[in-house]
């Protein structure tokens, strides 16, 4: 029993139909994969430029915090924190006085 023409055209028809639905069906799974992606880029990028502006106003505060020079020579022993307010930070500093490098290099 042979199947007649109008029956395999139609078949064939069906065929490349849903050869086209699947070709579409990935071409939009393509789409939205990539639009995902740039999106993902787009937020890393965001949050790349948000924490190098963080990095610059850690810097810029880093700049201006003061330096304390003591009046004796030697080294800092012990660093004790007795408080920090806001932008302010309360130590007590024991230092070693006199030679500040028992063993000098000698060069």
């Amino acid at each position: 029993m042979t199947i007649p023409r109008q029956h395999q055209e139609y078949l064939s028809s069906l065929a490349i139909t849903e050869r086209i639905e699947r070709s579409n069906a990935n071409a939009l799974t393509y789409q939205q994969q990539l639009q995902e992606f740039e999106n993902q880029q787009r937020s890393r990028a965001y949050q790349l430029s948000d924490l190098n502006t963080k990095l610059a106003d850690v810097e810029s505060r880093l700049a201006q915090v003061s330096t304390i020079r003591s009046p004796y020579p030697g080294t800092v022993r012990r660093i004790r924190w007795l408080e920090q307010s806001e932008g302010t930070i309360n130590a007590e500093i024991t230092l070693r006085l006199g030679d500040p490098d028992p063993m000098p290099d000698r060069e």
